[in-house]
């Protein structure tokens, strides 16, 4: 696939020498092909122009960007918006599990989760009151600011990215120069952050 994205390349630069093909039809198929290789779908609402949002996020290199992007602007929605449905799935579930801690568990499991809640910056009452899908966004900008293992504060450089179908993994190097692996997977044509 690879060679003959790359054929599919030298060709449209042989064009563009002999006058076939314009220097903007020539860049836009340098850009389609670079679309290929970073595993997006081409032209079209989700890999080529006029796509919005999801058009941006179209590869994994672009959600990462956007990754980036949203914690230097600490825009913890859109972090969360650039998460799988099954990682939103996963916290809400935590959020709820909390919830139902605070109304009916074991002291020793209260105790636990009224200091998760405080370190949300909130009372437990605040907490048992707010809306569970704001509580989510609360406790994935917690764990990022916490500096978890599965969500890096900062990305510093890509070092590389293995795509298989739906599912890509995308090696990395912090700001303090430790190497992590990201997983994300294709959901309605846009790469997701993934578990």
């Amino acid at each position: 696939m690879t060679r003959m994205i790359l054929v599919l390349g030298v060709l449209a630069a042989a064009a563009a020498a002999f006058g076939l093909f314009s220097c903007e039809k020539v860049d836009a198929v340098k850009k389609d092909i670079q679309k290929q290789i970073d595993g997006g779908g081409g032209s079209g609402a989700a890999g080529g122009a006029g796509g919005g949002e999801g058009a941006a996020q179209a590869t994994p290199s672009a959600t990462i960007q956007s990754y980036k992007d949203a914690i230097a602007k600490q825009d913890w929605e859109k972090l969360y918006g650039l998460m799988s449905a099954e990682f939103q799935r996963r916290t809400l579930a935590e959020v709820d599990r909390m919830k139902k801690v605070l109304a009916s568990g074991s002291d020793a499991e209260k105790k636990a989760v009224v200091e998760r809640i405080r370190k949300l910056g909130m009372t437990p009452e605040e907490f048992a009151q707010a809306d569970a899908d704001k509580l989510a966004v609360r406790e994935l900008a917690q764990e990022v600011l916490e500096k978890s293992t599965r969500l890096p504060t900062a990305v510093r450089d890509v070092k590389g990215i293995k795509i298989t179908g739906d599912r890509a993994t995308v090696d990395f190097v912090d700001e303090a120069g430790a190497t992590g692996t990201l997983k994300f997977v294709k959901e309605s044509g846009v790469w997701k952050v993934g578990e």
